[in-house]
């Protein structure tokens, strides 16, 4: 998708972060059409209008750089100057990510060996999944740390019950279960009717189940294999709001349990 200007155009970049070699293929095919990388952001890409060319283009990721660089470390501009006298421009980088231009027809490529190439590329790849992990474990320690910063001693610690509490032991009956309240009804499944496209193009998959005291109707969007794996006369057990009336009710996404499990 791009956006246009006479002298600029604005592209979302719809290429994987290390996918180089795709974005090198792409980058030379613009520069065919007239139009050379300005700059590289997460989601646009900023192109100028230029003489359509044979530029080539080259992707290079240097691992040491970080997005929480006050300014790219001197051995990365060290670099940048070696590939500029071998006729390589820094256009943009991102990060790890570096992106040059050489306009020689012959020019020669900044890696020459594919081994070296695929080391850059994995280290890169494997200091950024490390920087997620840390922040997933960041926040699962911050969710802990919520979750029971309420707990000044063992006996509140002990006494700290779950905000939501569903007892499958003692089920509702349909007409028992409680209006807009979170309840566990167990019901026979009755029928399950074809899925059908409602407005907006959402799938709807309806199933119909019931007991002794009444009927309850279970609906899904876009969700059909959780109608699919309903069999009509088993039991199961069905979590979720009550609504509908009282002798038909309803339960829109429940999840469900069968007597095993």
């Amino acid at each position: 998708m791009k956006l246009f200007d006479r002298q600029k155009k604005w592209e979302i970049n719809l290429y994987s972060y290390y996918d180089h070699a795709g974005i090198v293929r792409h980058l030379e095919d613009m520069a065919r059409q007239g139009w050379q990388l300005e700059k590289s952001g997460s989601v646009f890409w900023t192109y100028r209008r230029c003489e359509p060319t044979e530029a080539h283009y080259a992707v290079v990721y240097f691992s040491k750089a970080s997005q929480f660089d006050p300014e790219p470390p001197a051995e990365q501009r060290e670099f940048w100057e070696l590939c500029k006298a071998t006729g390589w421009e820094l256009v943009t980088n991102r990060y790890q990510m570096q992106i040059f231009r050489n306009p020689a027809p012959d020019a020669i490529p900044i890696e020459t060996d594919p081994v070296v190439q695929v080391e850059n590329v994995r280290a890169a790849m494997k200091k950024g999944s490390a920087r997620a992990n840390w922040c997933l474990l960041i926040c699962s320690l911050l969710q802990l740390w919520l979750q029971f910063r309420s707990a000044y001693t063992i006996r509140d610690l002990l006494l700290h019950y779950p905000r939501r509490y569903i007892d499958y032991s003692q089920p509702y009956t349909v007409v028992s279960a409680p209006f807009d309240v979170d309840c566990c009804v167990k019901a026979t499944v009755l029928q399950r009717d074809p899925d059908r496209r409602i407005k907006g193009g959402r799938m709807l998959s309806h199933v119909l189940a019931g007991d002794d005291t009444g009927m309850l109707a279970l609906s899904w969007f876009n969700a059909p294999y959780a109608a699919e794996k309903l069999e009509p006369g088993t039991e199961y057990y069905f979590e979720g709001r009550v609504g509908g009336m009282m002798t038909r009710r309803e339960i829109l996404h429940p999840l469900v349990r069968t007597e095993a499990r």
